[in-house]
């Protein structure tokens, strides 16, 4: 499903992200440009490689099959900047890391000695039933809403790291590509842009801003500059 190349393209993309690693500080050292139509970031399903996005994986860089050839080999460093900084810049791998415990595993945590210290007081009967109960009814609403929540977060941390590439190579550059891939119609794209509800999409859909969502983050936040 994935395609190794060595083309002239592909040397050029590898130098890009070499060259950036060094820029940005990272001791990322890619080897192989691999086009890829299976996303290698997922474990447990095989969603398609997005169009707006690179992987780095075991020194190699993944790019979608579906873009190869539809953009020129410039166009490719702010995509390869903002996924670089997502992946390895200190500050947003901090807050991915922690995100779970903070919106998750936090409240869970409270939950459970809530219940382990107030059960004994109440006793048996169908009051302290009724409070196990509606514990364990409180613990199944965390959970689906900290997944929920937890996908909104790394959605910001996406745009955050645009942000970031925007200041270290030039904003115009990024928001260019964007557009560009934007114009393409994709269908990946045309279904994120209907997508309504993030706590009933699918993990793939709901982890990533759409590339409408990155173009309005990048304006914004010009306007807001200026």
């Amino acid at each position: 499903m994935n395609e190794i190349s060595d083309s002239s393209e592909d040397r050029t993309i590898l130098e890009t992200t070499q060259g950036l690693c060094q820029q940005l500080g990272f001791k990322f050292g890619p080897e192989k440009v691999q086009w890829a139509a299976i996303d290698p970031r997922a474990r447990e399903y095989s969603p398609p490689m997005p169009a707006d996005q690179c992987a780095f994986r075991k020194n190699r860089v993944y790019l979608s099959r579906l873009m190869r050839n539809k953009l020129e080999s410039h166009e490719w460093k702010p995509l390869l900047a903002s996924s670089l900084i997502y992946r390895y810049d200190g500050r947003i791998r901090l807050r991915l890391n922690t995100a779970p415990f903070v919106m998750l595993l936090g409240p869970l945590l409270l939950l459970t000695v809530a219940l382990i210290v107030v059960t004994p007081l109440l006793g048996t009967g169908l009051f302290a039933a009724s409070f196990v109960v509606i514990i364990i009814i409180v613990i199944f609403v965390v959970i689906f809403y900290g997944g929920a929540l937890f996908a909104r977060y790394v959605r910001r941390l996406w745009l955050m790291a645009d942000q970031f590439a925007a200041e270290s190579i030039g904003k115009e550059s990024l928001l260019s590509v964007l557009q560009k891939i934007d114009a393409m119609n994709l269908p990946e794209e045309k279904r994120l842009k209907r997508r309504k509800n993030y706590l009933v999409a699918n993990v793939y859909d709901s982890n990533r801003p759409s590339i409408t969502e990155r173009i309005q983050n990048l304006l914004v936040k010009s306007v807001t500059s200026s």
